[in-house]
């Protein structure tokens, strides 16, 4: 038994996670791209979560997407995490090549989305630098026993929690904080002349967004749109342009 299998049982057993709710634990070989050496990589795959390395992925209601815990490592001196590591990744289920990264800022009511590309789709890791977001995906796949629906989640600085947003998707977030710094990878790059928009409060979509920061409920006056962002179709506009 290699030591890599030893201490994934070793963690089983130490852990609260007992085998009734552990489903299977793995050891694989993963080759890292670019070089002739392979990382053997122990992750504990459980029902709705793989835990990899620094990483804890777990599914959400829609399949492919997924929410991305990291273990940091802190002193009186500040932190230390890695945000990406593609051999875990993988065995977290997200195998994608990022190609882009980007970063943005945004103060306290600005809503970006919901954007997709067209031709082409892209994959999204996002996380929060700055602040506080939430952050939404919204499925457009066609075929899809999801389409339509929606998930959401909480980013920010203080959780250093990510959201995984696979290709087929509209994305986009609303700033909760005064000011927040939004960074994501992208797998395909920027094309200008290829972008789509769904109409961010679609009530056939019906998106329930938190309050912003200091207010008791959301507020939809407060939020700030771009001119373009005002114009996006509804859900039933992008089927009738036949986009899915």
């Amino acid at each position: 038994m290699s030591r890599c299998v030893k201490r994934c049982l070793a963690y089983v057993r130490s852990s609260r996670t007992s085998s009734s709710t552990c489903d299977r634990f793995l050891a694989a070989s993963v080759s890292t791209s670019g070089t002739n050496t392979s990382t053997i990589l122990c992750a504990i795959i459980m029902s709705d979560q793989v835990i990899s390395g620094n990483f804890t992925f777990t599914d959400t209601s829609i399949e492919g997407v997924k929410i991305v815990d990291i273990k940091a490592y802190g002193d009186d001196r500040g932190y230390f995490m890695e945000t990406y590591k593609r051999p875990d990744f993988i065995a977290g289920g997200i195998d994608c090549e990022f190609v882009q990264d980007n970063q943005s800022s945004s103060t306290r009511g600005v809503l970006r989305g919901l954007h997709f590309q067209i031709e082409h789709p892209q994959a999204k890791l996002v996380r929060v630098v700055s602040g506080e977001v939430f952050d939404v995906a919204v499925d457009l796949r066609k075929g899809s026993p999801t389409y339509g629906k929606w998930e959401g989640v909480v980013l920010s600085a203080e959780n250093k929690r990510q959201f995984f947003i696979p290709r087929g998707f509209a994305h986009g977030f609303l700033v909760l904080s005064d000011t927040a710094e939004f960074c994501y990878k992208c797998d395909d790059v920027y094309h200008p002349n290829d972008e789509g928009g769904l109409m961010w409060n679609d009530p056939a979509i019906g998106i329930e967004r938190p309050a912003l920061e200091g207010d008791t409920e959301f507020d939809p006056a407060k939020i700030i749109l771009s001119d373009k962002d005002k114009r996006h179709p509804s859900l039933s506009g992008l089927l009738y342009q036949n986009f899915s």
